[in-house]
């Protein structure tokens, strides 16, 4: 079985071998390192819809990309990066952009083609006011919105985390 989506920059191809992943088009594939009782690959308990995958057991689930952020390139970020809201000041939302990086081995994390990403909106007490994604993604860049109607004029900060990665950011409130 070979799953290919051109809104996702990664391939993946399941068989007697196991479930394997690429994210070079095809040109290199890397072990997902699931065995023929495996989970499916693609859904980790996350909201999914749309596309298909599979595991070395034959198993075949009907799958999408997560619902809560919008990708918004095909293209694979070699970093993570977490930009600043627009608009700054905003009234009533804004919207977020961040990247998700491609595969990163360390001592510590084998290989993996999705990642773990939670972005969280905190007011100026620290104090969470949202969650805004708490999911796994694979890698590209996302813009999430956050509509604010509910809550007061103010600073707020958002913090993306992922990884080994963390970053946050302010932004201004005005109503």
């Amino acid at each position: 079985m070979i799953y290919y989506s051109s809104s996702l920059p990664v391939v993946y191809l399941a068989g007697n071998g196991g479930v394997f992943f690429s994210l070079n088009g095809g040109s290199n594939f890397t072990n997902a390192g699931l065995t023929h009782n495996s989970t499916p690959l693609t859904t980790h308990g996350i909201k999914i819809v749309t596309g298909v995958s599979g595991s070395s057991n034959g198993g075949a689930w009907i799958w999408t990309e997560p619902l809560s952020v919008e990708p918004t390139s095909g293209s694979i970020p070699e970093s993570y990066s977490l930009s600043q809201n627009y608009p700054n000041p905003f009234n009533p939302s804004t919207k977020i952009r961040f990247q998700i990086p491609a595969v990163e081995t360390t001592r510590l994390a084998k290989p993996t083609a999705w990642w773990v990403v939670s972005l969280r909106v905190y007011n100026a007490l620290g104090s969470e006011v949202a969650t805004l994604v708490n999911q796994q993604l694979a890698p590209g860049t996302y813009s999430a919105t956050w509509n604010a109607s509910n809550h007061p004029s103010g600073v707020y900060f958002y913090r993306l985390s992922s990884g080994n990665f963390a970053q946050t950011n302010k932004m201004i409130l005005l109503k």
